[in-house]
């Protein structure tokens, strides 16, 4: 999260809650167990980002990510709809003359 703020904010992951207020970069594991609360009315701007793991088959991983990406992004498009995502698309090319 940027720009903390003393509000009850947190991500609860592995029996351990992690404030917003106390510790703004907080990275883990989400495909483990975990809670997020926001009591806060202000807006909050949260960083996601996706790391593939290292793969001795990258190819088959990449392929079964697209199959994947394809299925949800129906459900992504609706949870998401009200989210910016920032670097979500290719910039435009701009042309010189």
């Amino acid at each position: 999260n940027l720009l903390p703020v003393k509000a009850e904010v947190f991500v609860e992951c592995n029996n351990a809650r992690n404030y917003w207020h106390d510790n703004p970069l907080y990275i883990f594991d989400d495909t483990l167990l975990h809670r997020s609360v926001n009591e806060y009315d202000g807006r909050r701007y949260c960083v996601f980002m996706d790391i593939v793991r290292p793969s001795p088959f990258p190819g088959l991983i990449a392929g079964l990510l697209a199959i994947v990406s394809v299925s949800v992004e129906r459900i992504n498009s609706m949870f998401y709809k009200n989210w910016k995502m920032i670097g979500s698309t290719k910039p435009k090319k701009v042309e010189t003359t």
